[in-house]
């Protein structure tokens, strides 16, 4: 009975994890989870079963995010005593800790809650089936604004020919189908049961789609290098039906630009060949972009032990 409320709590968390608000705290801009609501219930789940920790030698994982969290008040402390830095509230500091805080939270849910090869597949699964409703939602926005109508999920509306989902940033919503992307195919070459092993195919394909609508260039990088990275790793493993969910993607995206120029005159993807000459051209933007990545090299370069501090980078 334990173990079915184990698995039940876990779903629960997988399932409401990717609808995603931001919130305003302060002067901060926080993104929210819906289900960060449920981590009350993981606390108090993690205090009945702490003396598992320590019992099993797990204090380590303890330890290293105790670590996080001082090694985010050491560097907001010693960072002041150096006048050449700009400094925020200690309250935005902690609201760091809080974050970080949230995300172990999250690593010791799926520490307790999975407890063994089944409950990982039953994980691995559900996180594959979560996608569904998000590219739904997502869908359903897009098509509203290519339509000119409003769509009832307020925080999913989306002004742009960017996707979104159930994220308020495409750059998220994009690094989430990543994501999905990869564990779909896990769960394609894992799978027994047939029909989930054809749905893994067209939940990897449709992410794989969404990837494309977000028009972010950071996750196309990102996407192109882990698919190179993993053709590398397992090139003497790849069977030959892994050619399934490849023609299934090219087919799908050659579907796609067909409808594109046919309803909306190539804008979608006239969109897309425009970012991507952006990119190459390198215009002013993602010049800053270059120079603060050079900037950040060089501050923790000097400040390498005890950081800088929140918010002492410009």
């Amino acid at each position: 009975m334990r173990n079915k409320l184990s698995i039940i709590f876990n779903l629960f968390v997988i399932f409401l994890m990717p609808y995603m608000i931001y919130i305003i705290i302060g002067d901060s801009k926080v993104n929210f989870s819906m289900a960060d609501i449920v981590l009350v219930l993981v606390g108090v789940i993690f205090l009945i079963n702490i003396k598992k920790f320590f019992i099993q030698r797990r204090w380590i994982y303890l330890l290293y995010f105790t670590g996080l969290l001082f090694s985010l008040f050491l560097s907001q402390y010693i960072s002041k005593f150096n006048d050449d830095f700009l400094h925020v509230e200690n309250s935005v500091m902690f609201l760091e800790m809080v974050k970080t805080l949230v995300v172990a939270m999250y690593f010791f849910t799926a520490f307790m809650l999975i407890k063994n090869e089944k409950d990982y597949k039953v994980t691995l699964t559900a996180i594959s089936l979560s996608s569904i409703p998000v590219i739904i939602i997502g869908t359903l926005s897009y098509t509203c604004f290519l339509l000119g109508k409003v769509f009832f999920l307020e925080p999913y509306r989306i002004e742009s020919l960017r996707f979104y989902g159930t994220f308020e940033d495409p750059n998220l919503c994009a690094f989430y189908f990543i994501f999905i992307f990869f564990i779909s195919l896990l769960n394609y070459r894992c799978q027994e049961n047939k029909m989930l092993r054809y749905l893994m195919v067209v939940i990897s394909t449709l992410s794989f789609v969404v990837i494309a609508l977000t028009m972010s260039r950071g996750a196309w990088l990102a996407l192109f290098g882990a698919l190179v990275l993993f053709l590398v790793l397992n090139r003497r493993s790849i069977k030959k039906e892994a050619i399934i969910p490849v023609i299934s993607i090219f087919i799908i995206l050659a579907l796609f630009i067909n409808m594109d120029y046919y309803i909306q005159k190539g804008a979608i993807t006239i969109t897309m060949i425009n970012r991507v000459q952006d990119s190459i051209s390198m215009d002013a933007g993602d010049l800053n972009r270059v120079q603060l990545m050079k900037t950040a090299i060089k501050m923790g370069n000097d400040n390498f032990l005890f950081g800088v501090g929140k918010g002492s980078f410009p």
